[in-house]
């Protein structure tokens, strides 16, 4: 898994005003100290007061909700299944 090198707005904006008559024509900006995405996510987790779970195990999850075909929905029931929950709308991208 790749590390994250987010660096903050006003830094990556300073960098590039200072690097404007480099020699070089290409500047890749990244943050000297990157960080792992599971530090992000745990952090992400803490704060919003959900459990992290791995991505197969979501996406297992996620098959097991019906997006159609539920008894007694109609086509607007489905349809706002799929609005309250966007990623049972991704499933087959998902998957591939």
């Amino acid at each position: 898994m790749q590390a994250v090198s987010w660096i903050p707005i006003d830094l990556a904006a300073q960098a590039v005003v200072d690097m404007r008559n480099a020699e070089h024509q290409v500047l890749h900006i990244s943050h000297p100290k990157p960080t792992k995405w599971s530090t992000i996510a745990k952090h992400a987790s803490q704060l919003l007061d959900i459990p992290s779970i791995p991505f197969d195990v979501w996406l297992s999850n996620l098959d097991t909700v019906p997006c159609q075909g539920f008894p007694g929905a109609s086509a607007e029931d489905v349809a706002h299944r799929g609005v309250k929950n966007p990623a049972l709308q991704l499933r087959g991208f998902l998957h591939s």
